[in-house]
Parts: structure tokens; sequence; C-alpha cells
């Protein structure tokens, strides 16, 4: 589900390499699909992810490929990369969408329905897993191909009624 609070800033994911979109398999049907998952390349993951996220999670995914990078909406690429290497539980992970919201968005949707949001409440970015996971097989750009900072990776919220 989008919630109005989503950000609607879109971002260019590049530097991954070729694969081909309409490859993607049920991986339902397989014996083994965290195999199936772990032999794929970055890219092939995204598609692969793409067409599970959008069946599973029940919500949309919409991206462009524009030459070698891909161009979303920058909480649906961070929904992507923040998963991309869970193999072993691929399946599980693909019926969640963890980045839709924000901290603001989030602490919106809490007080809509009636709690008090705690200031301990607050969101920051694990550079771990950018440096290790995320940024050697993935950048961000804007649309006009200018560095976009990465996002926060994590959200702590504290509400009290």
């Amino acid at each position: 589900m989008r919630h109005p609070e989503a950000p609607a800033q879109h971002a260019r994911l590049g530097r991954l390499p070729p694969a081909e979109p309409d490859r993607c398999v049920v991986l339902e049907s397989l014996d083994d699909p965290a195999a199936h998952v772990s032999g794929l390349s970055t890219r092939a993951r995204f598609f692969q992810f793409a067409h599970d996220f959008r069946r599973n999670a029940k919500v949309p995914f919409e991206y462009g490929v524009r030459g070698d990078g891909l161009v979303l909406r920058l909480a649906d690429a961070m929904d992507f990369l923040t998963r991309k290497d869970y193999g072993d539980n691929w399946v599980s992970e693909a019926h969640e969408q963890f980045c839709g919201l924000n901290l603001a968005g989030w602490s919106a949707v809490a007080e809509r329905a009636g709690f008090h949001v705690d200031p301990a409440s607050r969101a920051w970015r694990k550079d771990w897993v950018i440096e290790h996971r995320i940024a050697p097989v993935a950048s961000l750009t804007s649309l006009d191909g200018d560095p976009i900072a990465w996002p926060d990776t994590r959200q702590l919220l504290v509400a009290r009624r």
C-alpha cells in the first residue's frame, strides 16, 4: 500500500550489468528458490525482485530502463537494495514493503492512529551496509545524473498512547 507520505523522489540506479527483465521465474515453483536467486546477477535480482514484489507485496513497483541504469522511486530502490542479498529468505522478503515511508511518514501514521511519537524516535544510515553491500554494486543519481547521498537505512519509532 502506498501512503501519501511516501517520498516522491526518483532516483537513477546505475552501474548494474545487463540482464533481461523477461527472464523472471515463479520462485515458488522451484525446488530451491534460494539457489536460483543466489545465482543471479544484481541486475537480474532487481528484475526478479520487481516481479516478486509486485505480486507478493501487492504494491506498485514501477521502473524504467535508461542506458545501463534503472529509473525508479528512491523508496523502491532502497526496498530492493536493502534486501538484494537475502537469497535464503527471498520469497518471504518480497511480501513486505519497508521503505515506502520515511520516519516523518511513519510518525504521521502513528499520530493519526492516536499515538504520541516520542522524541527518542530517529532514523539513521548504517554505513557498513552501504559500504559493503550496496555501494559496490549500485549508485544513486538524480534524473539529471547528479549523485544522490545514500538515504537512511534504519528507523526507530517509539510511540505511546
